[in-house]
């Protein structure tokens, strides 16, 4: 990629799955340019900000998928101040805001 903007005055939270990037999406990384291999896939170049890396287990294309994305969630809840719920039989896994 040739676009490379100017560094921005902010800071940033980065959930980096915590296994490697699988074998069929390295070769298309590696073309695009992309820095999968730098523990913060290069955001410390596009800020003056701190880049606060959260692991969450599971791979790039895991990460989203059961039962990992609970773990995306529990991890963006924790950084936004919300409380999930509970999965049950009956209701799906939700955020709520604390106090509610």
């Amino acid at each position: 990629m040739d676009h490379r903007p100017e560094p921005a005055e902010q800071d940033i939270v980065l959930l980096r799955a915590s296994e490697p990037l699988p074998e069929v999406l390295r070769s298309m990384h590696g073309a695009a340019g992309t820095r999968y291999t730098d523990p913060a896939n290069g955001w410390r170049e596009v800020t003056t900000g701190t880049v606060h890396v959260v692991p969450v287990p599971g791979d790039h294309l895991t990460i989203m998928e059961e039962p990992h994305v609970a773990d995306v969630a529990q991890a963006i809840a924790d950084l936004t101040g919300t409380v999930t719920a509970p999965p049950s039989p009956t209701r799906p896994t939700r955020s709520t805001p604390k106090g509610h």
